[in-house]
């Protein structure tokens, strides 16, 4: 049977690992993507690789974009949750492959998941730290009651021979009151009447006649 400390413990192991098997393949997939960084202000994301038609949004420099797939003259590319093309010219847009600058490969979800992770790791440690606190505070609660438990042990024996050493006691006095109570008949009678003891008769003729 667990313990209190020991069941949180396997419950926070189990929760650790879902979360590492569910961040893992989102951080990834992030990760392993080209990306692409757009070099002028107000580049236009259109919802097909052509000029023609309202764009989706326009991208401000310095935007950083996930490449889905390139095509002769266009990029497709996810932004925000959105795909689209933006035009393929070095003047527009600069390609980082994967192997050429690997700290930008992170996406600011990327990023925002690592943070959730490194502060779900906080909460971790946190619990842990409460839970020793709690398993030593538990280890101690124990060996008070032990000790309490070996305490009245030892006042039930001493108890336990004090009313024997009692009764051992008010036996001898109730035997020492009936002796007094009850003393020997005949030297009672003999102490009580004195005149009624026999006295031996002179012989006739002796003196006194």
């Amino acid at each position: 049977m667990l313990s209190f400390s020991q069941t949180i413990f396997k419950g926070l192991g189990f929760t650790v690992a879902g979360m590492l098997l569910l961040l893992s393949p989102l951080l990834v997939r992030d990760v392993q993507a080209d990306r692409a960084i757009v070099r002028v202000n107000r580049l236009n994301m259109r919802p097909a690789p052509q000029k023609t038609g309202d764009p989706i949004r326009r991208l401000n420099k310095g935007t950083n974009v996930q490449i889905l797939k390139i095509n002769d003259g266009w990029i497709k590319i996810l932004h925000k949750g959105r795909s689209g093309y933006i035009i393929n010219e070095p003047r527009y847009v600069k390609i980082i492959k994967e192997e050429e600058n690997k700290p930008e490969k992170e996406t600011a979800a990327a990023q925002k998941l690592k943070k959730q992770a490194g502060d779900v790791n906080l909460q971790i440690q946190k619990r842990e730290e409460n839970v020793q606190t709690i398993a030593a505070r538990e280890t101690e609660v124990i060996n008070n009651l032990d000790r309490i438990d070996r305490d009245l042990n030892i006042a039930a024996r001493k108890i336990s021979l004090l009313k024997g050493g009692q009764k051992k006691l008010q036996e001898k006095k109730k035997a020492r009151f009936k002796n007094k109570a009850n003393p020997d008949i005949k030297g009672y009678r003999q102490a009580q009447n004195p005149g009624n003891c026999r006295h031996r008769i002179p012989e006739a003729g002796g003196p006194g006649t």
